[in-house]
């Protein structure tokens, strides 16, 4: 029902910022649009795509203008035929070619994120990125090595990565442990990686790794660990002991591919000797070598502690939109500088990231009091007002004997914890961060198949008119009963879907059931009360959405009065001029439409003179901090802005019988919460409904 529209922002957050030109192809529109035009390419280029040509059209002309070499292969590569099989059971894909450029030949990477909702590609996002440098400092590593180790004890996966990868590398097959590392002592010089069978050679995988990871030259070669069973505890055992990443069999070769040629180019950054060792707009050390002096401290001095501090600036593309890059890099160079000056126990501090700052500190008297002052004096005096400031702290245990980068990145974990939390500047991050990145994972990853296996199950909570004393309504709410997990919390897969647009495919699912009780009800003449269905600020990015959802009821032959629409006034001031127009259509259809959570945002009354609404929906902390006879009372104020409105009430999350009668007695109309009936199965709403109004 609802179509997944990708706004610009989630765009340019899967594509990063360092691509030269950014599409967005549509297959079923026939429409491309360019997001960001490189000027690599001439004005007849863009003129071409103004045209709105199909994307088979658009490949052919820029293979036949600008492809130097092997332009045939790479129409056979990324035709939507074959981009079709490549992104059938991968999200994203990788093609590398060279382009002519006023007589020079570049080197750029074709990306391809796939953004489709079903199983047919119809939307991909391409990204082109310049990797000329790349290319180069490849050509000095592949004249050292260029081989990938095998060890296992049987040739099976020696085979596919042969197949996959004999274009570019000669293989080493090691049948065993022993063998492997004999032939790792004796070429390593030739070896660009490792593939390690852990599916065959269990527990003696960790007997290499812990030999592998005390020489300090083969730290740059990567080993790439084949898994067939993956679970948290062994994955974070073999990343600990060394391991690069993980490959699951049966081995999906693109991705494969991608992870073992990632791996290598960041072992090609790290290995030549001429990678600037300074960032040159704030000073700090650049992030490779930043990470390469971590190392060697951390190395060298074993008596003393350290700590790792990754910090951010909150929003920062805002300020380069606001302000200007000139402003932007004036405060990327102050904190650098600042930094430097004030933290205490200060080592060494590296940019390793566009707004991110990594500092690495002794561990002698570190407190939270103290950093927080340090973080509050340097936004106090930063070149613009209103900075926030997210720090990560990692508390480096040798004994884990983790890379920098891999400190970092726990660090990180901790700093995105905190993001959007007001007043907090830090977080220490501990193993809990990593098994919550881990189960985020697993929600994603199993989302899409959990909604076509219809895991997602509608609940109903009981809206209960006190007037009357009888069930008026029902809140439709969304449970996921996973087959592994069991049922799961809201909060903890609400926000990741929230986050990632997903929530649209879950709330046109919800609407849908709603859709489908209603007409069921109808046709067995049973009785009838109005669902009200959330809608997320993210359903609002779907075209046509009114017209959609409208279509879809009068299919049904529902009446629009039986269908609410919960809105939270967040989501208005978000986007309050696209929303407002929506939710004007859904109310003159005659849909009901309730203000959910009134009481939490920041513009209330602001929000309540710009839309039509119905119902407004008392935020659960109004009720509880109700104090009667009190001359600053919310509560009570917020009921007489009601009954002046002509609006009704709803006062949700009500516990108590105290609260109810409290509420009954100053005229709440409606009242949803645990005291009458926590959210249950429309089976078990459908007998309470009966119970209820049986006596009215």
């Amino acid at each position: 029902m609802i179509n997944s529209d990708i706004s610009m922002d989630v765009i340019l957050e899967a594509m990063s910022i360092s691509y030269d030109s950014i599409f967005m192809v549509n297959i079923e529109r026939n429409n491309i649009v360019a997001f960001r035009k490189s000027d690599k390419l001439p004005k007849e280029f863009w003129d071409f795509v103004s045209e709105n040509p199909s994307y088979d059209e658009l490949l052919k002309y820029y293979v036949e203008r600008y492809v130097s070499d092997d332009s045939d292969q790479m129409l056979d590569m990324v035709c939507l035929d074959a981009l079709s099989k490549q992104l059938k059971d991968q999200p994203a894909y990788s093609y590398d070619h060279r382009i002519n450029r006023n007589g020079e030949t570049l080197w750029y990477r074709m990306r391809i994120v796939n953004f489709s909702d079903g199983p047919e590609l119809s939307l991909f996002i391409i990204g082109f990125e310049n990797i000329t440098n790349e290319k180069n400092r490849e050509e000095i590593l592949y004249g050292t090595g260029k081989k990938l180790l095998i060890i296992s004890e049987k040739i099976d996966y020696s085979k596919v990565l042969e197949n996959s990868f004999n274009s570019d590398f000669d293989m080493i097959c090691a049948d065993g442990i022993n063998e492997g590392w004999l032939n790792l002592v004796e070429k390593a010089g030739e070896i660009a990686a490792i593939i390690l069978d852990y599916t065959i050679l269990k527990e003696a995988c960790f007997n290499f790794l812990k030999k592998y990871s005390r020489v300090q030259r083969y730290k740059s070669i990567p080993v790439v660990v084949v898994l067939s069973v993956v679970t948290p505890e062994l994955e974070v055992k073999l990343l600990s002991e060394g391991a690069s990443d993980i490959i699951v069999s049966p081995i999906n070769v693109e991705l494969a591919k991608t992870k073992i040629r990632s791996l290598i180019r960041l072992r090609t950054a790290s290995s030549l000797h001429n990678i600037p060792k300074v960032d040159p707009l704030t000073g700090l050390y650049s992030k490779d070598y930043f990470y390469e002096q971590v190392e060697e401290i951390i190395q060298s001095d074993n008596e003393s502690k350290f700590i790792l501090v990754v910090s951010d600036i909150e929003k920062f593309k805002v300020i380069n939109e606001r302000y200007g890059i000139d402003v932007g890099d004036e405060v990327l160079k102050y904190f650098a500088d600042s930094f430097k000056k004030a933290i205490p126990n200060y080592v060494i501090g590296g940019r390793i990231g566009g707004d991110v700052f990594a500092v690495l500190q002794r561990d002698l008297c570190f407190t939270f009091d103290e950093n927080i002052k340090i973080a509050r004096k340097l936004i106090a005096n930063a070149p613009v007002a209103n900075l926030v400031i997210n720090q990560g702290v990692y508390s480096i245990d040798r004994e884990e004997n983790l890379t920098a980068q891999a400190m970092c990145d726990r660090a990180s974990l901790a700093m995105n914890s905190i993001k959007g939390v007001y007043g907090k500047y830090f977080a220490v991050y501990d193993d809990k961060f990593r098994q919550d990145l881990l189960i985020q994972q697993q929600i994603v990853d199993n989302m899409e198949h959990a909604l076509r296996n219809k895991e997602f199950q509608v609940y109903l909570q009981p809206k209960y008119d006190v007037k009357n004393n009888r069930v008026a309504g029902a809140e439709a709410l969304v449970r996921w009963i996973h087959p592994e997990l069991g049922f799961m919390n809201p909060g903890m897969f609400i926000p990741i879907f929230e986050k990632n647009g997903f929530i649209k495919n879950l709330d046109g699912y919800v609407f849908e059931q709603v859709c489908h009780t209603l007409d069921r009800w109808k046709k067995e003449d049973k009785c009838l009360v109005p669902i009200s269905i959330n809608l997320s600020r993210r359903d609002f990015e779907v075209e046509d959405l009114a017209d959609n959802i409208i279509g879809f009821v009068d299919a049904f032959g529902i009446d629009h009065s039986l269908i609410h629409f919960e809105v939270t006034e967040t989501a208005f001031i978000e986007n309050a001029g696209v929303i407002t127009d929506i939710i004007e259509k859904f109310h003159d259809a005659g849909f009901v439409i309730e203000l959910d959570d009134f009481g939490t945002g920041y513009s209330s009354l602001t929000t309540l003179n710009s839309i039509d609404i119905d119902v407004l929906k008392l935020d659960m902390s109004i009720i509880k901090n109700y104090v009667p006879g009190s001359e600053r009372n919310v509560l009570e104020f917020c009921m007489q802005l009601v009954n002046m409105m002509g609006l009704d009430a709803v006062a949700e999350g009500v516990e108590t019988k105290e609260q109810v009668e409290k509420l009954a007695q100053i005229g709440c109309d409606y009242i949803q919460g645990y005291y009458f009936s926590k959210p249950i199965p429309i089976v078990d709403f459908e007998k309470y409904l009966l119970e209820k109004n049986s006596n009215n």
